[in-house]
């Protein structure tokens, strides 16, 4: 009687590994790569490396390339922006169904500067 109880257990056990199995392989998540939308690419590590009152325009420059926009505010001021929006495809599915979403990702760099020195700085990264 117990051999024949272990024999149902041991079916039970692999008909719910099987179902598992099959859910998990009937569910999948594609992302695809970021493209550019708008502005151009910028490496974000380094914006932790400004330092108000001491960076310099030229370290700027180096770290993040060309500004997209350099605004003049009054005779020794600018502002100088950086702007990369970026998108990509996400699916998801579960057998036949599919779903389709697009990923945005937003960074935006402000930079006052005076008199080649960076005053003031701010960076806003979101994505949805």
């Amino acid at each position: 009687m117990l051999r024949l109880w272990d024999g149902i257990a041991t079916v039970k056990v692999q008909t719910v590994i099987a179902l598992m199995c099959v859910v998990v392989f009937a569910c999948s998540h594609r992302d695809g790569p970021f493209k550019q939308t708008e502005g151009r690419h910028f490496d974000h590590t380094n914006v932790a490396s400004i330092g108000d009152g001491r960076t310099t325009e030229q370290e700027v420059i180096q770290w993040f390339g060309q500004p997209l926009k350099v605004r003049q505010l009054d005779g020794k001021t600018r502002q100088i922006d950086y702007l990369s929006i970026r998108q990509r495809e996400s699916i998801e599915g579960f057998l036949f169904w599919k779903h389709k979403h697009v990923q945005t990702w937003d960074q935006r760099l402000t930079l006052v500067v005076t008199d080649n020195v960076v005053q003031k700085h701010d960076y806003v990264s979101k994505s949805d």
